[in-house]
């Protein structure tokens, strides 16, 4: 389980989400989740992949308010990571050896973090420290907001 904090609203970071594929629908569950269990990071903004376009608009018109970049599901634009912001990249164990060999390939040198998450895991132990791996890369984008 992770250790809650209180930053000042301030100091918390700001992350824009985007959901795709299998995480549309559990969009909310997640984000609720997420807050709950790590409330130093104010996820602002949310986003399903219809037509991505308006959504790298909308994230560079916000680039200034924001601190990093959370996505649900597979996606592969470097339009992504030109924006400047740290990215972390959600997957499904499910697609596990095919979706993240091609992830760290296409965003090699890139400021992207990967991270799994998935309903059907091998074990619901593991799905726990799944999500706690999740929280820490999320922690990572308040720390470096700090600087």
């Amino acid at each position: 389980m992770v250790k809650r904090r209180n930053l000042p609203v301030d100091e918390r970071a700001k992350i824009y989400t985007i959901f795709s594929g299998l995480y549309q629908k559990d969009a909310d569950t997640i984000l609720d989740k997420l807050q709950t269990e790590y409330n130093d990071a104010d996820f602002v903004d949310r986003d399903v992949i219809l037509q991505i376009k308006p959504i790298f608009e909308k994230i560079k018109n916000l680039k200034s308010d924001l601190d990093g970049i959370l996505v649900f599901g597979p996606y592969y634009n470097h339009e992504l990571t030109s924006i400047g912001l740290p990215v972390i990249m959600v997957s499904s164990v499910l697609r596990l050896g095919e979706w993240k060999q091609g992830m760290s390939h296409f965003y090699e040198n890139e400021k992207v973090l990967t991270s799994t998450l998935c309903k059907h895991d091998i074990s619901p132990s593991i799905a726990p420290d799944r999500f706690d791996d999740l929280v820490e890369k999320i922690k990572s984008i308040t720390a470096l907001k700090k600087r």
